[in-house]
């Protein structure tokens, strides 16, 4: 199986099955025949349904050897809870780049499976960084005094919450405007 890979997770309702069977065989999904291409690539496009699904991959070969994958992946919709703005701080800008923290309870999901993204909106640096037990987490982001950080959770699936906004301070040089 080429694609889907890693975490089976995803946001998108239109999944695409990709791969190569190792010797020609007839190809079934869900008791549906799908064609081979000539090199013995397949690949298909399935709806997904809200939560997990299921989808069962058979091939049987000339000599009526069978071969079975399972592949389950999870349509998740649900876009995670945000940050509480008021335990969010980023620090002055020091080297092109600056800290931050959110206190223990700023991310709002209790949901163990997030992660904080940090997107610098000037130059579309992003950088994840993991949400601790406590809900809080830290980490830095390329940024220099006036670029504007957005700050996100997102789930496995990258749904993201509303955007916490932060503008960077600091000591650095700013680059002369272009204009």
């Amino acid at each position: 199986l080429i694609e889907p890979s890693g975490a089976l997770q995803t946001n998108e309702p239109e999944l695409l099955v990709r791969g190569v069977l190792s010797e020609w065989a007839a190809l079934r999904v869900d008791g549906q025949v799908e064609a081979l291409y000539p090199d013995r690539s397949f690949s298909f496009l399935r709806t997904l349904v809200e939560g997990p699904n299921t989808f069962l991959l058979e091939a049987l070969d000339s000599a009526e050897n069978r071969g079975e994958l399972l592949l389950e992946v999870t349509l998740d919709t649900a876009v995670p809870a945000g940050l509480d703005g008021t335990g969010l701080t980023l620090a002055p800008s020091a080297g092109g780049i600056a800290g931050f923290l959110g206190e223990p309870g700023c991310v709002l999901d209790p949901s163990s499976d997030h992660r904080i993204v940090a997107r610098n909106l000037e130059t579309s640096a992003e950088v994840f960084t993991t949400v601790a037990p406590d809900r809080g987490f830290e980490g830095s982001v390329p940024a220099l005094p006036g670029d504007r950080i957005e700050f996100r959770v997102a789930d496995l699936a990258d749904n993201r919450s509303a955007a916490e906004l932060r503008v960077a301070s600091g000591g650095d040089p700013v680059p002369p405007d272009p204009d």
